[in-house]
């Protein structure tokens, strides 16, 4: 199924069975013990930005989806924050590599 550009968020995630993008947030968010509606809000607490880049970071490298359809999936305002969060997830995985 080839994804429309501009993806409208609330049919994506209302399709009816669970997509490959749902397991893998609901996994990370299991994975942190956050919240699913957290991670994915707009909220810029600390503790929920590391989820949001690991998610970001597996959201765009393990599924065909563009920067820009997983910067709506995850209520950023444009592609450029994806690039961001995928630098940070690597640059803390070379400073510690116990982080995955």
């Amino acid at each position: 199924m080839k994804t429309p550009h501009r993806l409208n968020r609330t049919k994506y995630w209302t399709a009816g069975k669970e997509e490959h993008e749902d397991i893998i947030i609901n996994t990370t968010c299991q994975y942190f013990k956050k919240d699913r509606e957290d991670v994915l809000s707009k909220s810029r607490r600390c503790d929920l930005i590391p989820p949001r880049h690991q998610i970001t970071k597996f959201l765009y490298e393990r599924t065909e989806l563009s920067t820009s359809q997983v910067a709506l999936i995850m209520g950023y305002k444009n592609h450029s924050s994806i690039y961001h969060s995928i630098k940070d997830v690597d640059n803390l995985m070379e400073i510690y590599p116990d982080y995955k």
